[in-house]
């Protein structure tokens, strides 16, 4: 045979093969997955905590597709990269992760499916699902090291979907959510079915079909961060500045401005056809301590609020609950990104300043706008005065004013709560600046200057649920619940009161106790780190939830 019959024939041979590839491409089964009760005019179906996904899923095939298992679930996965330079050529400059944390399977009924495992082309089959959004993950979502037990607790509660622009919004209008490319939590129902070719080979996949939603879950008001006065770059609570009359004419006396943690906002639950921004209320307080009798306060401009908003990732897991930006900076496998959303520019001259005498200064300082900052700082400035030449600081007047200032979401972004997850975690902060005018005159002029006193504090967003959603269990649990309630009824118990020396205070680690910053959230375990970062494979059907590979970045909260 010639070399050109030999390559006509391996030609022929080729083409055949891709062709019998394209066809088997088409002749694959269709899946159709359609929801009940979805809402109305709502391009992206959202759910919450508790609430109901039901729906068919219809399949037709083409041709014959033999199957050994099909497979009907709701899964949730966090996936993450981070990508920094490489400092050196071998270096990979990118790490990824993949972490399915969610994983609910969908008992079919064997009437609705063919006996002999084979679907016969062109008859559609339907398999009815049901799924409830649960309140919390399982133990085995979460088991790789922590420095305490909150944080695994953090860790299964359930994160709600983040980094997907397809299906972020409030369910009718696609709305950017803040966060970066390279993470996203996403939640869908999945169909797919399994069939094992060889023995010794691993099954193959015969068709895979996911439909997307949108979790917004129910997340509760968490205690506030804790943050160490003057010891903090990214949070400040309290702040401090002198206030001059001029250039080279003095000292007008110190103004403090201090603010305490907001209450959170609370998101209304998807369904909800409330459309009224979500809001809630800071109050600002304000202290100025004149330099001398006749130094008047100066004169309050604009308060300008910001909301700064914080995401979090890795390739590993988080052992602790990320909250500053400086344990991000430097580390190849952590990132961050933060976005600012201007939230008002208020202008607050009408805000009028409160005279105290010196005689009310002990009383005065114990209130709720004074801090222990602001306590001090007559102190302070008294160190710095001569005493020959200056009066003592407590037998001057002083001067308050607080302001209330409302915040407004703005309905232009789409906000998901506060969440801590082993790979991906989202933080807000508040970032207030206060103007003041102090004025002098010179020479017949009079020049006026401005003093900006910053301030940034932590603020949380919690969600609301579905209040007519409640938890449904079965008949075995609820004997298990009422055996264990009747056992624990039964055991011994200490009713007197204990010994001083005895008992025994927890120890919490420093680094969960002390940190700048630390939020006390729930609870921990051990992890099993897989190397490759590549997706899980599902070729051998629905495993446990098992980490691979990861990434995190670092947050930088600065003008």
């Amino acid at each position: 045979m010639s070399a050109a019959m030999l390559t006509m024939a391996a030609d022929n041979v080729d083409s055949r093969r891709r062709a019998s590839l394209a066809m088997l491409s088409k002749n694959k089964p269709v899946v159709d997955i359609q929801l009940d009760d979805v809402q109305e005019d709502t391009c992206v179906p959202s759910f919450t905590t508790l609430e109901q996904i039901k729906g068919v899923a219809t399949i037709l095939s083409p041709v014959d597709t033999p199957y050994d298992g099909l497979h009907v679930t709701f899964q949730g996965s966090a996936r993450t990269y981070v990508e920094k330079l490489a400092t050196s050529a071998p270096t990979s400059p990118k790490r990824s992760a993949f972490h399915t944390f969610l994983r609910l399977s969908q008992p079919l009924n064997e009437e609705d499916l063919p006996d002999d495992k084979v679907l016969k082309a062109d008859v559609s089959y339907r398999l009815s699902f049901t799924f409830v959004v649960p309140e919390r993950l399982l133990p085995q979502a979460c088991s790789h090291p922590t420095q305490h037990t909150s944080i695994n607790e953090a860790h299964l509660a359930l994160p709600p979907s983040l980094g997907d622009p397809m299906m972020a919004g409030d369910g009718k209008h696609l709305l950017d959510d803040m966060a970066p490319d390279n993470m996203r939590v996403s939640y869908g129902l999945r169909v797919f079915a399994l069939k094992k070719m060889d023995e010794s080979a691993r099954p193959k996949m015969m068709f895979d079909s996911i439909k997307k939603v949108r979790i917004v879950p129910a997340v509760l008001e968490a205690p506030p961060l804790r943050v160490l006065d003057n010891r903090d770059d990214d949070y400040i609570l309290s702040c401090t500045k002198t206030i001059k009359k001029g250039v080279f004419k003095g000292k007008l006396g110190s103004l403090t401005v201090n603010a305490a943690q907001p209450s959170p906002f609370f998101l209304r639950k998807p369904s909800s056809t409330d459309h009224s921004p979500v809001s809630a209320m800071a109050n600002v307080n304000v202290r100025f301590e004149p330099a001398e009798n006749s130094s008047k306060p100066p004169k309050l401009d604009t308060l300008i609020c910001r909301l700064k908003v914080a995401t979090f990732y890795g390739s590993k897991p988080m052992e602790v609950i990320p909250t500053r930006a400086h344990a991000f900076q430097y580390d190849s496998s952590r990132g961050i990104y933060v976005d600012t959303v201007p939230l008002s520019h208020r202008c607050i001259e009408s805000v009028q300043w409160t005279r105290h005498e010196a005689s009310a200064r002990g009383s005065e300082t114990s209130k709720t706008h004074s801090t222990p900052s602001m306590s001090d700082t007559a102190g302070k400035s008294k160190k710095k005065r001569s005493k020959k030449d200056q009066p003592d600081p407590k037998t001057l007047p002083f001067y308050t004013a607080s302001v209330l200032l409302p915040i407004l979401l703005p309905s232009t972004k789409s906000f998901v709560p506060t969440f801590h997850s082993c790979l991906i975690s989202r933080l807000y902060l508040l970032d207030i600046v206060l103007a003041v005018l102090s004025s002098a005159t010179a020479s017949g002029l009079v020049s006026v200057s401005t003093t900006n006193l910053h301030l940034k504090s932590p603020i949380q967003i919690a969600a609301r649920g579905n209040a007519d959603a409640r938890p449904v269990i079965s008949a075995e649990e609820a004997a298990s619940i009422a055996r264990r309630e009747a056992d624990g009824y039964f055991l011994p118990r200490t009713i007197s009161p204990l010994d001083s020396e005895s008992a025994s205070p927890v120890q919490i680690p420093e680094s969960s106790r002390g940190a700048r910053g630390s939020i006390f959230t729930p609870r921990w375990g051990s992890i099993t780190e897989a190397g490759s970062g590549e997706e899980e494979d599902e070729s051998e059907g629905p495993l446990p939830p098992r980490y691979t590979g990861y990434v995190r970045p670092g947050l930088i909260m600065t003008d």
